[in-house]
Parts: structure tokens; sequence; C-alpha cells
């Protein structure tokens, strides 16, 4: 008898988990929180013509990343950030997404530039390319930075959004006039 009431409860606990527990929207965002408050109508957009892509969000990290994240950008979301590349010139957005593929998954990063009103101007900065985990991005200030394998240093005015493999290493892109630029970060 005991062991019947132990089942019951157990699989009510079950049902309650798979009815609680949002599935992602047709945008592929989460319902709920910081990468869903993150994200404005030019990622549902840009999620919307790329079905299947997900923005990188705290879940998709190994634990370890998980943690790591948590410790050093608590209320961020990993895969979408805000970046000011040029003084004076607006934010563009910043987002990382990935897919499921063989050994792992495909992850893309592309920058979703503002147009006038018009849906916005997409540029890929890195994949898509399969990778074991994904790597999240942030924003940095302006500032010096020095490449960490060719040793050449460079001064940047706007901010800089990070690529980082936490723990393993990252890509620091800039703008530079009209183009985008980048160099080895930390390992």
């Amino acid at each position: 008898m005991k062991l019947a009431i132990i089942s019951v409860a157990l699989l009510a606990l079950v049902a309650c988990e798979r009815v609680t527990t949002p599935p992602r929207d047709e945008t592929s965002l989460p319902n709920s929180g910081v990468c869903a408050s993150s994200a404005t109508a030019g990622v549902r957009q840009f999620l919307t013509s790329h079905p299947g892509w997900q923005v990188v969000n705290t879940s998709d990290l190994t634990e370890d990343d998980q943690e790591l994240w948590q410790n050093h950008h608590q209320g961020l979301c990993p895969g979408i950030a805000e970046v000011q590349f040029s003084p004076g010139q607006p934010a563009t957005l910043a987002v990382t997404v990935v897919r499921d593929a063989e050994p792992g998954v495909s992850q893309w990063l592309v920058v979703l530039r503002p147009n006038d009103g018009q849906p916005p101007t997409v540029e890929s900065l890195y994949g898509p390319d399969i990778v074991a985990s994904p790597s999240v991005i942030w924003r940095a200030p302006s500032g010096d930075y020095v490449d960490r394998e060719t040793g050449r240093s460079i001064h940047v005015e706007g901010d800089v959004l990070v690529f980082e493999k936490l723990e393993a290493g990252s890509l620091v892109y800039y703008r530079d006039q009209d183009a985008f630029r980048s160099l080895i970060g930390s390992e």
C-alpha cells in the first residue's frame, strides 16, 4: 500500500512537471526569463525567417558553463547582447543561435543592424559551425585590447562583442570603419 501511494505521488509530480514546464514558442525563445525579455521584434523576425535555430539560453550550456555564466553575467542572456559598436550610432543586437547537429550543435553568430524602420540587416560574424557545446556572447566597453595570438594592440572607441567558449578562449569583435574585425581574446 505504501509503495502504491509513493508511486501515485511520483506520477503526479511528473505530470505536474510536464504541464507546468513551458515549451519553446514558435520563435524558438523561452516563454519567460532573461532571453525572452531581451528579444526584440528584430530577433523574433530573424528566428521566424530561420526555422530550427534557437537563441543560446543558459540551459543550453554545460553545467560548469552555467555556473560560470551565472557568476560573471547574472541576469544576462548568453545568446543576446546589445552593443554600441560606434559612439553616437544606434545600438546593434548580436545574437548567437544553435540547432541540433551531429556530433554536437551547430552555432551561428549574427549581428542585427538597425535599418530605418525596415527589418534589420543581418551580418554573419561566425558560422554556422558544429561545436561540442555553445559559446556565449557579451558586451565589453571601449578600450585597449591585445590579440593574444599576434600581440597586436588596438584601441577601440566603441563597445566590443566577446564571443566566448567559457574557460577555453574568445574572439573579440569590433567595428573598424565599415567592417567588423576580430582578434583572439583570452584563453
